[in-house]
């Protein structure tokens, strides 16, 4: 396979549309043709089927594929996956930057809020009622919770899952460190569950742990999105697959607000099936909490 696109350095590889117009005079007149569409309307491209860019080409079918396997792909759908990619990277952190500087504050705070409303929307009307059961079903019933998470929010998620469940006595455990859960993974058994989350459910690190946790008959609870190869490997999905909006490089994601939300509904299932204990842990907690620094009005239960 050519490494007309990796170059030297596979961590870091070259943009498709650089490549083509580095190597435009080098290409054949097919070559040229499929190029020029390439260049010209990437975001069109992507969202052609390979039937549709021969004949917008000019060209046949079998001389776009070799193209593409020419630039280091695979394949046409794995060159369209790539160059969608590139490009959403362009509208994010070349073209954005432009957008942004005539936004207002005013203009910012309310994207923000429409993206986190919609972000909890679309997870609630996703969410698979009866999995969310067989989840906290399967929690309360467990020996002990291992919760999980690689990075950024899913990371955060993860410790905000040991807090949730500590307090309805549930035991529970939550690491970030990659090392920390193979070890656990490795010692872990039937009587066990993990929570686990992944905005993407693609890394790889995570995916063993949870194939390990699996080969020893643990039930692994996966907060991701569904189809995703960590998704595939887990007992039970509970789906979180939200449409971001990427034209705002300054835009935190919000899939975040989607995995509380979902965390939200898993821990208050749970704190049902655990109702005396639950009740009489949080009248505790609110009672400590209340002595350490005096009744306060809408007193949060040790956030």
């Amino acid at each position: 396979m050519s490494t007309l696109i990796n170059g030297d350095d596979p961590d870091h590889p070259k943009r498709l549309v650089s490549t083509i117009e580095a190597q435009f005079g080098d290409f054949r007149r097919a070559e040229k043709q499929i190029a020029e569409i390439v260049m010209s309307r990437p975001e069109q491209v992507v969202r052609l089927s390979l039937k549709s860019m021969a004949a917008l080409a000019g060209v046949s079918e079998p001389s776009v594929v070799r193209f593409t396997r020419k630039l280091g792909c695979s394949g046409y759908t794995d060159f369209k996956l790539r160059l969608a990619q590139e490009t959403a990277i362009e509208r994010m952190y070349v073209d954005a930057p432009n957008k942004v500087k005539q936004s207002t504050v005013g203009d910012m705070t309310e994207r923000l809020a429409s993206a986190s409303s919609r972000a909890i929307m679309q997870a609630m009307e996703d969410l698979d009622l009866k999995a969310l059961e067989n989840a906290a079903t399967l929690i309360h019933k467990s020996r002990q919770v291992f919760c999980f998470g690689m990075g950024g929010s899913s990371a955060v998620l993860a410790m905000e899952a040991e807090n949730r469940l500590f307090r309805l006595s549930v035991p529970a455990q939550a690491t970030s460190d990659a090392y920390r859960q193979q070890m656990t993974a490795a010692i872990s058994g039937p009587q066990d569950a993990m929570l686990v989350f992944s905005v993407t459910g693609r890394p790889q690190s995570l995916i063993s742990v949870v194939e390990k946790a699996v080969e020893r008959d643990v039930k692994v609870i996966a907060i991701t999105r569904r189809g995703s190869p960590l998704a595939n490997c887990s007992s039970i999905v509970l789906n979180v697959d939200i449409t971001d909006d990427e034209l705002y490089f300054n835009q935190p994601n919000c899939t975040r607000y989607a995995q509380l939300m979902v965390l939200d509904c898993l821990a208050s299932q749970i704190a049902v099936l655990r109702a005396a204990q639950s009740a009489e842990n949080l009248h505790n907690i609110h009672s400590r909490m209340g002595a350490l620094h005096g009744i306060v009005e809408r007193q949060p239960i040790g956030d």
